[in-house]
Parts: structure tokens; sequence; C-alpha cells
């Protein structure tokens, strides 16, 4: 049974299973612009990312749950589509922001868990939103900040071995800070 949530994995509202998780994520995205016009873009490309979940402290009055640290990490390639505004493409600008959405496909998905079995499937979908300003500091060189938001939904992987993965959905929210110039 998988939770991807700290608590209870349910079964007609009933607790399963309870256990504790870790979860680590990282992302590269690669995307292509297409000036629509000055502050308007189009983009296209694909976004590959890494998830692995550790869980452990196991409590279950219906089941025998292993012991230990189960983990199952998870491979995923994403085609992404979307548009971004901008409200200055030039860093002259004194203040620079920007807002992007897009649309998320899964073009390939692998997980692997502890007991050394393989899921793969594509079916899923998700959606991907950031947002961001900058502040010129010097000429051409600005520095701001981002946040962007995530969620994906991925239905459930096929039947291999007797296992299945859940149907399951993650969001992530993240931020940070940005530093832009121009050469």
């Amino acid at each position: 049974i998988q939770t991807f949530t700290n608590g209870n994995a349910t079964s007609a509202d009933n607790p399963i299973q309870i256990d504790e998780f870790t979860m680590s994520r990282s992302s590269t995205e690669v995307l292509a612009h297409y000036k629509i016009n000055q502050r308007w873009r189009s983009l296209i490309g694909v976004d590959y990312s890494t998830t692995t979940f550790k869980r452990y402290n196991f409590v279950s009055n219906f089941l025998n749950v292993q012991s230990g640290v189960n983990e199952e990490s998870t491979l995923l390639l994403n085609l992404d589509a979307g548009v971004q505004y901008q409200s200055s493409t030039n860093l002259s600008a004194k203040f620079r922001y920007y807002a992007s959405a897009m649309a998320l496909l899964p073009i390939f998905r692998k997980t692997t868990n502890t007991l050394g079995v393989d899921f793969k499937s594509t079916k899923g979908w998700g959606i991907s939103t950031s947002a961001g300003a900058s502040y010129a500091v010097y000429s051409k060189v600005h520095v701001g900040a981002y946040l962007g938001y995530d969620y994906r939904t991925l239905d459930q992987s096929e039947y291999l071995n007797n296992f299945v993965i859940p149907k399951n959905t993650t969001s992530h929210l993240t931020s940070g800070i940005t530093l832009i110039y121009d050469l």
C-alpha cells in the first residue's frame, strides 16, 4: 500500500497502514520560446525529474507490513507546452516581471521499488505555473525572485507480477532567487 502523505493509507475510509516518509525531488526543464509579440511567448519543451520516496515506521492492524525502509524511485519525462508573459525583455528596464502556465504530458515514466519491481506508464497529466520579478541593481544586471507551482496526476500503473502503483497526485511549490545579466 502506498500513500504520498504522512498518515493513513485508506480503503473505504478505514486506515490500513500508517507510515512516515521522506521525499526528495530534482528536475531540469529545457524550453524553446517563440516570440508571439513583444511581451508574449509560446513555450514548448521537456522536463525531466526524479523523485524518491522512503517509507518507514510502518504500523498496521490488518497487514503483515515490512519493517525497515521501503524506497520507491521514479524517473519522469514530460512534454511541456504553454505561454509566458514578460513585462519587458529589455534588461535596461528598472523592474521586470513574468508569469507562465504550461500543460504537462508524460512521455516516459519508470518507477522502481525496494523489491526490484519496475513499473512503466505514461498515463496522466499535469500543469505548471510560475511567476517572478526582478529589479535592476546595475546596468543590465537584475536580481529577483520567483515562485512556481506544479500539479501532477499519474494514473494507476499496469499490473506487473501482481503489483500496482495506484493513481497518485503530487504538487510542488518552489521558490528561489534569480540573477539575470546581459553579456
